[in-house]
């Protein structure tokens, strides 16, 4: 079952049914106007922002004319991942796929980070290694997002082959990058290399 279809559960571990923005309420949060998929994926991007992943995933649920594209599953996806919910912006990264919409880097990367945050570098490194089988080239951002995966999983050698990779493949590795590898190896009680 998708997960757009289900209830959010509330955090005393309820599950509260979310609303639905449908029609005219829409057309009034939009001055009025029909929202446009660009007004629809600036909106859920700044909910995200704000870690409001319930108030995008009720905006997300309520699209219908526009339907939903690759931008605003993306832009959910990271809301859901920003606001701590990691299971449910892979739900969504998923249910992109499944609609047959192409993942970009910034999707990937968005995954990669919300595997990270729930602890599953395995899952996060199967992310980096789709990049590349769909074509795509991986950015710092995702790499980054990779180190700090193993890194949560104290797998701190997998952590400093990345930056390895970065420094002699690239892309050109960020403050971040080296951060997130110093992080892994204090993680792992790897104190001389950190």
């Amino acid at each position: 079952q998708a997960i757009l279809g289900r209830a959010a559960p509330s955090a005393a571990g309820r599950v509260e049914p979310l609303g639905l923005m449908v029609g005219s309420a829409a057309a009034a949060a939009f001055g009025g106007a029909a929202p446009s998929l660009r007004n629809y994926t600036a909106s859920l991007s700044s909910l995200g922002s704000r870690k409001a992943w319930r108030q995008a995933l009720i905006l997300f649920r309520g699209m219908r004319h526009p339907a939903p594209d690759a931008f605003c599953y993306t832009a959910l996806s990271s809301a859901c991942e920003k606001g701590s919910q990691w299971a449910m912006a892979l739900s969504v990264f998923d249910e992109m796929v499944a609609r047959g919409f192409a993942p970009s880097v910034v999707s990937f990367s968005t995954a990669i980070s919300s595997a990270g945050k729930g602890a599953q570098w395995q899952l996060a490194l199967g992310f980096l290694g789709q990049i590349a089988d769909a074509s795509l080239k991986a950015d710092t951002v995702s790499v980054n997002a990779a180190i700090s995966a193993c890194g949560s999983g104290r797998e701190w050698a997998l952590s400093v082959a990345l930056l390895s990779m970065l420094l002699s493949e690239g892309p050109t590795p960020s403050v971040v990058s080296f951060a997130a590898t110093i992080s892994a190896c204090e993680k792992g009680s790897e104190w001389a290399l950190a």
